[in-house]
């Protein structure tokens, strides 16, 4: 009788002491990680990237440097 109660106490003290390498902030952040990594390849996929990295370079290459270099576009 002893021994089972000595065993249900030490199973207690275990999962009480016991606060485990991986927290709920780890969790939270490998979740964002993974959303964030989900976003980035659809839109890759969709060539939303694409579309926003030409248009940026227009920008830049065509308006701003060829604007004030004088040549035309």
């Amino acid at each position: 009788m002893k021994n089972k109660e000595l065993e249900k106490i030490e199973k207690r003290n275990f999962w009480k002491d016991e606060t485990g390498d991986i927290g709920v902030k780890q969790i939270a952040i490998t979740v964002a990680v993974i959303v964030v990594v989900a976003f980035i390849v659809t839109t890759l996929k969709n060539g939303l990237l694409e579309k926003w990295i030409e248009e940026v370079w227009k920008f830049l290459f065509d308006d701003l440097i060829k604007g004030k270099m004088g040549g035309t576009s």
